[in-house]
């Protein structure tokens, strides 16, 4: 299997009351991001779901306009 270094991104998960959390030093090539969609469910570092729950709120606003 090879894996596509474009593609992949790495996420760290920590508890979101820890003041002083050092992140770990990023793997070579790899971009490491706060946020990442998986299987359209949207992960933020701290396991909080606020922006899934933005962008769940915006997408049905926008089609419940065009059923107007």
């Amino acid at each position: 299997m090879i894996i596509s270094m474009q593609k992949t991104k790495e996420i760290v998960f920590h508890h979101h009351s820890r003041r002083k959390f050092v992140y770990p030093v990023p793997a070579d090539s790899i971009e490491q991001v706060a946020s990442a969609k998986l299987l359209r469910v949207i992960l933020h570092e701290c396991l909080s779901f606020d922006e899934h729950v933005r962008y769940i709120t915006a997408t049905c606003a926008q089609r419940m306009f065009l059923l107007k």
